[in-house]
């Protein structure tokens, strides 16, 4: 009927070290400049896309809020080494900043996002005395009314 012939097919093996592009721009804080980096670095004139990944390089973005006039003073896109970087959202007395790192095509379009932290866990050590505190006295309440 047919002749069948056959092919050798050579699996494609993806590199750990695979490359991809993140959006490059940055906000100086400036009200009167252009803000496309922090809403939309697509447009953003002065923006770029730049190549990254290829070990332990990484889309990185940095949100820098001031705390006193509520309002973004610094805003960051581009590529940087990881170095044991994680998500993380740090506080001090007038700024709140929020990092991200991703890995993968232009995924560094998103803007962190403050997310509920502690600076320590003194107000979580606290929460949990206080409550071993009340039901400690609940207890003994019960007994001596008995």
């Amino acid at each position: 009927m047919g002749d069948i012939s056959l092919r050798s097919v050579t699996p494609t093996l993806v590199s750990a070290e695979s490359t991809y592009n993140c959006y490059a721009c940055q906000y100086g804080g400036n009200p009167s400049a252009d803000q496309s980096c922090i809403d939309n670095p697509e447009r953003d004139p002065f923006g770029s896309k730049v190549l990254c990944g290829n070990g332990d390089y990484v889309c990185r973005t940095q949100r820098m809020w001031d705390k006193g006039d509520k309002r973004v003073r610094n805003f960051y896109r581009g590529c940087e080494p990881r170095s044991g970087r994680k998500d993380n959202c740090l506080e001090d007395t007038h700024w709140d900043t929020c990092e991200t790192f991703c890995e993968t095509e232009l995924c560094n379009i998103d803007i962190p996002i403050r997310q509920p932290i502690k600076p320590n866990n003194s107000g979580f050590v606290h929460a949990n005395i206080v409550t071993v505190l009340i039901l400690f006295l609940c207890s003994i309440s019960t007994y001596f009314h008995m």
